[in-house]
């Protein structure tokens, strides 16, 4: 229902004089006067403004649906019209839930001009299916003086996450790896081919890290998941963790669409603080044995200070939510990743990798590649179908990370970094990150590969 502006409605008044025994008459001619202008010559005080005072009004409604980024969009084209033009706030209140948690829903602000309001305007409400669930909500708009609009309906019924193409992701995948797998032979038999005796040693150091950087992965991902899961728990909603040794994304879910910038900042702040607490009291006596706990803190601290810096993720969320200046995240998450890489290539020689020899140029980039390669087998074979899939959806997300290979142009960076930058500054770091280079056997991987088979077995579980 549309209102007439303020500006264009008048009020009409008569007023009839009668002057009695002496024969005076006198009429008064009709005029307009506007709403908000008093009336002279007259005791009859001016009616108040009734500026802000009329509720927005919904005109229709229109319904549609579109899948983007593999989750289903639920669209609702709200147009409206507000006589006074300051409608501010669209609220929201959920009507029934499927959901075994209380689910809220904050304000969300209208930024739409006075003037377009006092025509017919567009507020677009965005819904996407986050996890299985069936939801009924209302959306309404409020104005300044707080008059509300009749509500709209929302319903979601969301059953089953969309369907991906795996197929052609695998077949994408694989041949990413055998290109990148066939240079790396290459290199292999450039860098050994005068020096056969370094080839069993790198390939150890190659197995050794493997074990060690899959079984430091899982150990990390329970730590910042469960920073995250934290959160969750404080407010009383059940947690699933999805954790793994495997180079894909890690969640806690479920998702809190009224969450606080500590839900974001709780994962990567557990990570750093648990993981530096375990690894500094071993540092001094760091040593083969005890690789996989000294080597968490300087993991952590690449992985979460490459959050830290915000470019997207986690921080990146809590410089939207709080408006927030990106730079000193920018810079900090920049420092954590120094000391990370910088505490990791001092680690580097309890693997059998001497800052002065080329053995790191294969040896890291066919760890990577070999993780890599694996991560993507588990993730096209079981994530589709895996519970964590059914019942919060993110397995397009999950495939297109492990395809992506991040973690193999990072190995080939630090690898040249390590016989670069680290070879000429190793001599002129302190002695607490020195650390003398280690003969490997094949008897020094026993204990890595039992550590190793726990986290892929237990992982293989979270994901089944």
């Amino acid at each position: 229902m549309r209102t007439e502006d303020t500006n264009k409605s008048y009020l009409w008044s008569r007023t009839v004089v009668l002057i009695s025994l002496f024969v005076l008459l006198l009429t008064a001619c009709s005029s307009s006067v506007p709403k908000t202008q008093a009336l002279e010559g007259t005791s009859e005080p001016a009616l108040p403004s009734q500026a802000g005072n009329h509720p927005p009004a919904i005109l229709r409604v229109e319904d549609s649906e579109q899948v983007i980024n593999g989750f289903l969009r639920i669209y609702k084209d709200i147009y409206f019209t507000d006589p006074d033009g300051d409608v501010t706030t669209a609220t929201y209140t959920v009507i029934s839930s499927s959901l075994g948690y209380p689910l809220s829903f904050p304000d969300f602000p209208v930024e739409i001009s006075a003037a377009e309001q006092k025509g017919e305007a567009l507020f677009p409400e965005i819904t996407a299916c986050w996890q299985k669930m069936e939801l009924v909500y209302e959306v309404r708009l409020r104005d300044l003086a707080g008059n509300m609009s009749e509500p709209v309906l929302v319903s979601m019924s969301c059953a089953t996450p969309q369907p991906v193409d795996t197929r052609q992701l695998l077949i994408t995948g694989l041949s990413v790896l055998l290109v990148i797998g066939f240079l790396l032979l290459v290199l292999f038999w450039f860098l050994f081919r005068k020096r056969p005796s370094e080839r069993v040693p790198a390939l150890r150091s190659t197995i050794l890290l493997v074990l060690v950087i899959m079984t430091v992965q899982f150990l990390q991902g329970v730590l910042h998941e469960g920073g995250h899961a934290l959160y969750l728990l404080f407010n009383g909603v059940p947690v699933t963790l999805f954790v793994h040794p495997f180079f894909f994304s890690g969640f806690a879910r479920p998702v809190i669409p009224a969450s606080g910038v500590a839900s974001d900042i709780l994962g990567s702040a557990t990570s750093l603080l648990v993981c530096l607490l375990i690894t500094l009291p071993f540092w001094k006596r760091r040593s083969l044995a005890l690789l996989p706990l000294v080597l968490l803190f300087p993991y952590s601290a690449m992985g979460d200070g490459f959050n830290v810096m915000g470019f997207f993720g986690d921080f990146y969320s809590v410089v939207q939510k709080t408006g927030a200046p990106a730079i000193p995240f920018l810079i900090l998450g920049a420092l954590l990743m120094c000391i990370g890489i910088l505490s990791f290539f001092s680690l580097l020689p309890l693997a059998g990798l001497d800052p002065r020899d080329n053995k790191i140029l294969f040896v890291l980039p066919a760890v990577m590649w070999l993780i890599s390669a694996l991560s993507l087998l588990v993730a096209h074979l079981f994530v589709p179908g895996s519970p964590i899939n059914l019942e919060f959806f993110p397995g397009r997300e999950i495939l297109l990370s492990v395809n992506k290979f991040i973690s193999l142009y990072i190995g080939i960076v630090l690898s040249l970094l390590y016989v670069s930058l680290f070879r000429w500054l190793y001599p002129r770091l302190p002695a607490w990150l020195h650390t003398d280079a280690v003969t490997l056997t094949w008897k020094d991987l026993r204990l890595p590969a039992i550590l190793w088979a726990v986290c892929v077995v237990v992982g293989l579980i979270v994901i089944l």
